[in-house]
């Protein structure tokens, strides 16, 4: 039976903890994290979400790929620029989760390292960040056990990217990092190093976490 969700529950807690606003971004409506195995939600999960944009984009009959000019991935990039903007004064911490999942890959690729450039020119890399991963493409039926789907069951992508500054900071987590770039990593990896992300003290020390069960 289909329920109703809260967001992500193993880092809510230590988001709402420290009075992060966050926001989810998504393309496909029909494939979101609310509704794909869910009945929605009660109460509205995060401070903003996308969903409400693309059910007007499908109301007007906007189902293609792109959406006027542009390619839809391009509006999750805006609206995740317009989140990481003045909107909020710049000492006020933020949490964006943004999921893309058409385009060509030609294209995309370039207009990500554009994104990117610009949110670098703007300022916003100096306060943010950045961890870029790849999804694993259709896991069921029988593209999966053709080479196409074997391939995309194991698409490596994971980049982390902060400000230099922070770097300097924690220079013992930027060398675990660097130890760990060439091994294998789970989500249980990464749902640690959110967390460790989220831990604004000046302490440049790094413990060793308790383990974990939730991702």
């Amino acid at each position: 039976m289909l329920e109703r969700m809260h967001f992500f529950a193993c880092l809510r807690a230590e988001i709402i903890q420290k009075l992060i606003n966050v926001v989810v971004v998504e393309q496909d409506r029909p494939l979101d994290t609310f509704h794909t195995d869910f009945h929605g939600f009660e109460q509205p999960p995060v401070h903003h979400y996308m969903r409400p944009f693309w059910q007007a984009a499908e109301a007007a009959g906007r189902r293609s790929g792109c959406l006027g000019a542009l390619p839809k991935y391009q509006y999750v990039f805006r609206y995740v620029s317009e989140f990481l903007s003045s909107r909020y004064p710049a000492h006020v911490p933020r949490f964006a989760f943004a999921f893309v999942s058409s385009g060509d890959p030609r294209s995309f690729d370039d207009d990500l390292s554009v994104w990117l450039e610009e949110l670098r020119r703007s300022g916003a890399l100096e306060r943010t960040a950045v961890l870029v991963v790849g999804d694993h493409g259709p896991s069921h039926g029988r593209r999966r056990h053709t080479a196409l789907g074997k391939a995309a069951e194991r698409l490596p992508l994971l980049v982390v990217g902060v400000p230099a500054w922070f770097a300097e900071r924690r220079a013992p987590m930027m060398k675990n990092l660097a130890t760990n770039r060439d091994r294998l990593v789970t989500p249980l990896d990464v749902h640690q190093t959110l967390l460790a992300l989220l831990d604004t003290t000046d302490d440049s020390s790094t413990q060793v976490a308790a383990p974990s069960t939730c991702l």
